[in-house]
């Protein structure tokens, strides 16, 4: 199992993996070949965002690691979202949809668990 320091070593590598690939002026080839992949990427990148958030901030804050997460996942990704408006990408409502379900997602078996 993982500590609470790999956790957090892996949820910075995500984060920042995550905004430079959100703010790329041009998609890599293959996220414009498949009609739905940019959707299934951001579903996937914030349920594996949310996961590490979890569990980084797991037994240091007295039960509300699932909201914790899910919020800060959440607003993470519609500030990106917005951002995007400032590049020549696309701001999509879907997509803001999409990051907190994924959010959602990825801090669920946490919280379960």
């Amino acid at each position: 199992m993982f500590s609470r320091r790999h956790y957090r070593i892996f949820l910075a590598i995500t984060t920042i993996a995550i905004l430079v690939l959100s703010l790329m002026p041009k998609l890599p080839p293959i996220i414009r070949q498949f009609r739905y992949f940019d959707k299934l990427t951001h579903f996937v990148s914030y349920s594996l965002l949310a996961y590490v958030a979890f569990f980084s901030l797991k037994g240091s804050v007295n039960g509300i690691e699932f909201l914790l997460a899910l919020g800060t996942c959440s607003t993470y990704g519609a500030i990106i979202e917005f951002l995007q408006y400032l590049t020549p990408r696309q701001t999509e409502l879907s997509d803001i949809v999409l990051n907190v379900v994924g959010s959602m997602f990825g801090a669920s078996p946490g919280a379960i668990i």
